[in-house]
């Protein structure tokens, strides 16, 4: 609804600066989530299409094919873009130089402002290799440190060349070693083999720093895919540990 406000469940702009500090003290680093792929209906750009169709300044914001009409049930598609089909997440255009500037501008606020150290970028798949692009230049240009890794659940290599993304959540892995140790539905070749295949997509500074997740909030616990065995269980994480990458480590397990 906001990109500039912290959601008052969670507390206030300054509670962020102080959680920020106290990690930084401790030696931990901070990455927020970044939702650019689309908002919601009450964000004031689509507010305005809503109410001002015709004489909006923020037609060229979404893809709508006409003044946005939310359906009131599920299985009615909108008459504009959204994300998973559904009204309640209307797609920004990011190929707008409005747009997108409003939103590597919202980057750069949180940056400066929270002293946070990078950013995880939701439905990072869904949005165009050009944005990323401007996204990536301006955040680097003022802050070369910052951690840029998209959510893709697909090979990547595409975001991986240096001039969008600095790593992905390796889904691969995750997929392959959940077919593996919790279903049983393949070898340990075959899983060597499905690795093999991700290390030879990708430059080899990339394949040390994916992001090796288990599970997350998208998903199934790791521990109820492997049928509450927690023999399964340490034997994914000790492969998610060991082998190479970064171990994505979801709250709890």
């Amino acid at each position: 609804i906001d990109y500039y406000t912290v959601d008052p469940s969670f507390g206030t702009t300054q509670d962020l600066i102080d959680l920020v500090d106290k990690a930084h003290e401790m030696g931990l680093r901070v990455v927020l989530d970044a939702v650019f792929n689309h908002t919601a209906p009450e964000f004031f750009a689509f507010k305005d299409l809503e109410e001002n169709w015709e004489t909006s300044p923020y037609r060229d914001w979404y893809y709508c094919k006409g003044k946005p009409m939310r359906p009131k049930s599920r299985l009615v598609k909108p008459n504009y873009k959204c994300f998973s089909y559904f009204g309640g997440m209307p797609k920004l255009n990011l190929d707008n130089p409005q747009t997108a500037q409003y939103c590597i501008d919202v980057a750069l606020y949180w940056l400066r402002t929270a002293k946070i150290d990078g950013w995880r970028l939701d439905v990072g798949d869904e949005v165009s290799h050009y944005f990323w692009r401007k996204f990536r230049s301006a955040v680097k240009q003022e802050f070369p440190d910052a951690l840029i890794v998209g959510e893709v659940w697909h090979y990547a290599a595409d975001f991986l060349q240096g001039d969008t993304w600095d790593s992905v959540m390796n889904y691969p892995f995750l997929n392959a070693a959940m077919d593996f140790v919790a279903r049983g539905e393949i070898t340990a070749t075959d899983f060597w083999n499905e690795l093999g295949f991700l290390r030879g997509n990708l430059n080899s500074a990339c394949h040390q720093v994916l992001w090796n997740l288990l599970d997350s909030h998208d998903t199934p616990r790791a521990l109820h895919r492997c049928g509450e065995n927690k023999r399964k269980m340490k034997l994914i994480a000790a492969m998610q540990l060991l082998l190479p990458g970064m171990p994505f480590i979801y709250y709890g397990d």
